[in-house]
């Protein structure tokens, strides 16, 4: 086990979601594992915890570790909880490489599969409006980081152009403004019939979750306008080739 991969998701209190992480860690490992054994670990709200699977890989003989954070975005977690960390097991484990990927990004994949979500979506919700009377509305985790929430406008952008949506609008779960309710209000306002909210998540959770009961309830709120949701990222079958692409930017 000279060479492994250290898998960071960032966690949650929902079993379903932190399932989810690992049977996809599973799915990761089936492609590179004979090479580099993968291991999941959690920032936070799960176990093991970053630290403790590296205390791990360095008892059973690693000499090289892989980190790589299967997160969206650059946020705070990366750039500042994730790297103290992985500088703080530098500094207790000279003997053993300790490289640090960076997250996923806004890579042409990404993109690829979202759009794969919306074209679901269409197929399984057929409307009578068309997309020039539909919003698309991308829900993401808020974030205390500017930079991460701007971001989220840029990917919005780039899904929006060229796909014939009237409108294309973000809105925050958690931690940032506008909320989902205030958003669609948002979209109602500038004259959608329709609006399709797009979950820019990885794994379900409990804000997917409470996402799902705010639509069903904006939805009698709103009778007049069409609400329906895309799937997260999920299962989808080529989320594995993000962590492929991360792996190569930094192996």
């Amino acid at each position: 086990m000279n060479e492994v991969v250290l898998l960071i998701g960032h966690g949650t209190r929902d079993a379903e979601g932190v399932a989810e992480l690992r049977a996809f860690a599973a799915r990761l490992n089936q492609t590179i594992g004979e090479q580099r054994p993968v291991y999941l670990c959690f920032l936070e709200q799960a176990e093991p915890s970053v630290m403790e699977m590296i205390e791990r890989c360095v008892a059973g003989g690693a000499k090289r570790i892989i980190a790589i954070p299967f997160l969206l975005l650059a946020a705070n977690h990366v750039k500042n909880d994730l790297a103290n960390l992985i500088d703080l097991a530098r500094r207790q484990h000279t003997q053993v490489e300790i490289r640090f990927g960076g997250p996923i990004g806004l890579q042409p994949l990404l993109l690829e599969i979202l759009a794969d979500q919306l074209a679901a979506v269409e197929q399984v919700y057929p409307s009578r409006f068309t997309p020039a009377e539909t919003a698309l509305l991308l829900a993401r985790f808020g974030n205390n980081d500017p930079e991460a929430n701007r971001e989220v406008y840029k990917l919005a952008r780039l899904l929006w152009e060229g796909r014939g949506y009237g409108w294309m609008e973000v809105t925050f779960l958690s931690n940032a403004k506008p909320n989902l309710p205030e958003a669609i209000e948002r979209c109602r306002a500038l004259g959608a019939r329709r609006v399709v909210v797009l979950p820019y998540i990885l794994f379900t959770g409990l804000l997917i979750k409470r996402l799902h009961t705010i639509i069903a309830q904006l939805s009698e709120q709103y009778p007049n306008v069409e609400l329906v949701c895309a799937n997260y990222l999920g299962q989808h079958p080529r989320l594995v080739e993000l962590a492929h692409f991360q792996l190569a930017q930094v192996t």
